[in-house]
């Protein structure tokens, strides 16, 4: 993963607070996955690409100062991640 945010994150620390953070998303979407759809590495690679991607466009934006949200994420499902669960409990 290291390979795919180095060119996008110059920074050492930026690049370790990323793989952390693609740690955690590839923690909490695992489920969606889909191998018929493409590989675990095609997976992978693309989660960490986007993140970093992101996370270079939100530091372009605001100068280098990334802004925190004071609210806390929702726990609820996304209306996407729900009607993900709903297909999966269906088909088994």
């Amino acid at each position: 993963m290291r390979y795919v945010i180095a060119p996008i994150l110059r920074d050492p620390q930026e690049r370790e607070e990323r793989l952390s953070e693609v740690t955690m998303r590839v923690w909490e979407k695992i489920d969606v996955f889909q191998e018929e759809r493409g590989s675990w590495n095609g997976w992978l690679t693309s989660l960490t690409r986007h993140t970093a991607l992101n996370h270079a466009r939100r530091i372009s934006r605001h100068g280098g100062a990334e802004a925190l949200s004071e609210d806390p994420p929702s726990p609820e499902l996304t209306p996407e991640e729900a009607l993900l669960r709903q297909e999966r409990q269906t088909a088994l």
